[in-house]
This record gives C-alpha cells, sequence and structure tokens, in this order.
C-alpha cells in the first residue's frame, strides 16, 4: 500500500507533466471547453480518497466550475488577448506576469478544492483497486454534470489522462 501524502497542487503538477498528459490537458480546455483542474481533481480525488470520493464529487466539481469561470478563465482570456497584440511581443515581461497571476489563481483554486476534501473525507486514504476506472467515472459525472459530450478525438484524449495516471508505479493500491 502506498502512503499517500502528496497534496493536490503537486499531485496536479506531476500529471501534468507526465508524457502526452500536458497536451491532453490543453486539447481538453482548447477544444472541448473542459476545465482542466475539474479533471485534474477526478483524478487527484480517485488517487487519494478512492470511492469516497463519489459521496461529495458534484459539491466539489460545482465549487471548482464557480472558480474557474470567476477567477481562472478571464485571467487566461486576459492572458490569450495580451498574447496576440503587437504590444506582447515588446514587452515579453508583462505577458509572464499575466501567465504567472493565471496560475497563481489556479493554485488558490486547486488548494481551496484541497481543503474541502479534506474537510468532506478527512485524511487521504490507500485509493482503491483500480484508479483508473473510478479517475474515468468521476470524469464521466464531470462531463454529465456539466453537459459536455465529447467527439472521439475528446475520448482520446482523456484516455491519454488516464494512461498518465497509470503510469505512475504508486497510483495503484
Amino acid at each position: 500500500m502506498r502512503a499517500l501524502t502528496q497534496g493536490f497542487w503537486h499531485f496536479a503538477c506531476d500529471l501534468y507533466q507526465r508524457d502526452s498528459a500536458e497536451h491532453a490537458f490543453l486539447w481538453l480546455q482548447d477544444n472541448a471547453s473542459l476545465d482542466v483542474t475539474s479533471l485534474l481533481l477526478c483524478c487527484w480525488l480517485a488517487t487519494h480518497y478512492g470511492e469516497r470520493a463519489e459521496q461529495h464529487i458534484e459539491s466539489l466539481l460545482a465549487d471548482a466550475s464557480l472558480w474557474s469561470q470567476q477567477l481562472v478563465r478571464p485571467l487566461r482570456r486576459a492572458r490569450y488577448w495580451y498574447r496576440n497584440l503587437p504590444e506582447a511581443q515588446q514587452d515579453p515581461e508583462f505577458y509572464r506576469q499575466l501567465k504567472d497571476v493565471e496560475l497563481a489563481g489556479e493554485k488558490a483554486l486547486i488548494l481551496r478544492l484541497e481543503h474541502r476534501a479534506q474537510a468532506l473525507f478527512g485524511s487521504p486514504g490507500t485509493g482503491c483497486a483500480d484508479v483508473t476506472l473510478l479517475a474515468e467515472r468521476l470524469i464521466h459525472l464531470y462531463l454529465a454534470g456539466a453537459n459536455i459530450r465529447l467527439s472521439d478525438e475528446g475520448h482520446q484524449q482523456l484516455a491519454r489522462i488516464v494512461t498518465a495516471l497509470a503510469d505512475d508505479p504508486a497510483s495503484g493500491c
């Protein structure tokens, strides 16, 4: 069994950087309007709280959605808008600062979700026998709740994320 001490932020950074996961997350964000934090939340909950995660997934996803809509997405839109201006080429430092503020907003959301999960579930456990199946179930609950239907390419990108999750030797029990 695995001792689960990895916080949500470190888990998210680690999963995001694995193999083709970053490309898959960004593809789903840009082409299917999925929220990367919500996808990461589903994976983290499956890994750290096992089937207990299903009890409050809707509440946590609603919190993630609200914060994403009110904080993270406006910051991202501002960064994208500025990136396409001629001034952005003249002031790359300001662009980097915009990117850092957006990342800080994402981190604040992730830390909020981690604290809420701990309040709801207590200490992380040992996950479940098949983390990938549970992560897929939680992701499908997210998709259904957000009324999102994926194309075949979208399903392929999700499969890349789940594969990246499974590639972690510590993700199983």
